[in-house]
């Protein structure tokens, strides 16, 4: 068990450095969240979406967390209730004819999709 659960953080890591296209994970930024509060995270918005669908990915415990969920702004909030490190995925949708129309995913460490303080930039969330 204990093997298995090594092959998991290693393939953890890497799927967390798989993410990155360049070197720019260096200057990601890391929101340090006290657990159980709410902390609000925000990605670059897509002319003529009419919503987002998001999931979080806990990335030592292989988890996602709010697979699914459909938000109509570029921003949302949660209350973080297990410790670890977390990225944010995102995907645009288009309504045509009563049906969503989705493009691509992008992620929090990318930092043409992350957004910090107003301003372009990578980042993940770490709740201690």
């Amino acid at each position: 068990m204990k093997a298995l659960r090594n092959i998991l953080l290693v393939l953890s890591f890497l799927l967390f450095f798989s993410s990155f296209s360049n070197a720019e994970f260096l200057d990601a930024h890391e929101y340090w969240v006290p657990y159980s509060t709410s902390q609000a995270f925000e990605w670059a918005a897509v002319d003529g979406a009419d919503g987002y669908e998001l999931y979080i990915w806990q990335l030592e415990g292989l988890k996602r967390f709010l697979s699914g969920k459909i938000v109509i702004t570029n921003k949302h909030s949660i209350v973080w209730k297990t410790h670890g490190h977390y990225v944010v995925y995102v995907r645009p949708f288009k309504m045509v004819d009563g049906v969503r129309v989705f493009g691509e995913w992008g992620n929090s460490l990318d930092p043409t999709v992350g957004i910090v303080d107003g301003n372009p930039r990578a980042w993940v969330i770490y709740v201690k």
